[in-house]
């Protein structure tokens, strides 16, 4: 019996990629599923025999009244809602980023308090590690100096977010997990220009046949990559097994260059003979990005299943089989 069978469950964020892939785990599991929706319609994500299954609410949670309502009569709550500007937007337009994240999860951890919820997942992110930790990036040195620029806003959105956690659990008992997922990628990425990562943005790229083939910065930036389904059932690990507000990596532990990344995904997406080169007046982001995983596999008993190489094949699959329907393709 799943951990979350009959429990009811809401997931914020979740017509986005790892809540809505959360959300269809948890309703294949037996849990009685809510989900918000803010800007993305959940029909236009869910098939009807998921939507038959789950409740849809609109909320903007950066209103308290919106998280109250979201989180009423709930058991369970996976706090996934983000604003993401991207690496220029994160640089050029912090405050549209930072305000809005910080006004949700304040918000909707307070709102679960009062609601006296069973358990709360707080995702943060592996922004918050500077590139003064050692590699690969240990929990415990989460807070060690300050993040890198390109990251900034967000790392310390998502900082100020983990602290507020440990104080609940600190102060009242919650029960909280925190999960610092690395790098996502999979089906119902965004794969809108200037606001994309770096896997989507290179995956039109590539489908596109864009010649010469263009990496941003110099193609030594590493990261660390994990497919979305096991992003999500990680994170349904962190809240079953350890709920202590004591963050936890989910990552895949292979550290891989963007150079190398791009060769992998011209490859999946057949344009092997495309010509290659770096644009270092773009921003290449944080140098380096791999995080331990010992934690992980010892508190969590947790291993991603899905390989790079795999995911990006179900990726670039996923891409071709949908992309007169992403809205933000060109």
């Amino acid at each position: 019996m799943s951990f979350y069978e009959g429990k009811r469950v809401l997931v914020t964020g979740g017509t986005g990629m790892i809540g809505s892939h959360l959300a269809e785990i948890l309703v294949d599991q037996g849990a009685d599923v809510r989900i918000n929706e803010f800007r993305t319609p959940a029909e236009n994500i869910f098939s009807n025999e998921y939507l038959k299954k789950m409740e849809v609410i609109k909320t903007d949670l950066t209103e308290r009244e919106g998280c109250e309502k979201a989180v009423r009569g709930m058991e369970v709550v996976f706090n996934l809602a983000t604003r993401i500007t991207g690496v220029i937007g994160n640089i050029e337009h912090p405050v549209q980023m930072f305000t809005p994240n910080v006004l949700m999860q304040t918000n909707m951890i307070e709102a679960a308090h009062k609601e006296n919820v069973d358990r709360y997942l707080y995702q943060s992110s592996a922004c918050i590690y500077s590139s003064e930790c050692e590699i690969p990036y240990e929990e415990k040195d989460g807070m060690k100096s300050i993040p890198d620029r390109t990251n900034e806003a967000y790392a310390w959105m998502k900082r100020m977010g983990e602290q507020q956690a440990i104080f609940y659990h600190r102060e009242f008992g919650m029960k909280i997990g925190i999960s610092r997922p690395f790098n996502t990628y999979g089906p119902r990425d965004n794969f809108g220009g200037e606001t994309s990562h770096v896997i989507p943005a290179m995956i039109v790229k590539a489908e596109s046949r864009t010649d010469p083939f263009s990496i941003w910065g110099d193609g030594s930036s590493t990261r660390d990559f994990v497919y979305v389904t096991d992003m999500a059932k990680g994170a349904m690990r962190v809240l079953e097994k350890h709920p202590k507000a004591d963050p936890i990596n989910i990552a895949s532990g292979r550290e891989i260059s963007t150079l190398d990344l791009a060769k992998i995904i011209l490859k999946e997406s057949g344009f092997v003979d495309a010509k290659l080169e770096v644009d270092d007046t773009k921003p290449g982001g944080q140098r380096r990005r791999c995080g331990s995983v010992e934690k992980m596999r010892n508190v969590l008993e947790f291993e991603p299943e899905v390989g790079l190489e795999s995911g990006i094949a179900k990726t670039v699959r996923w891409f071709r089989e949908n992309k007169d329907k992403i809205k933000r393709y060109k």
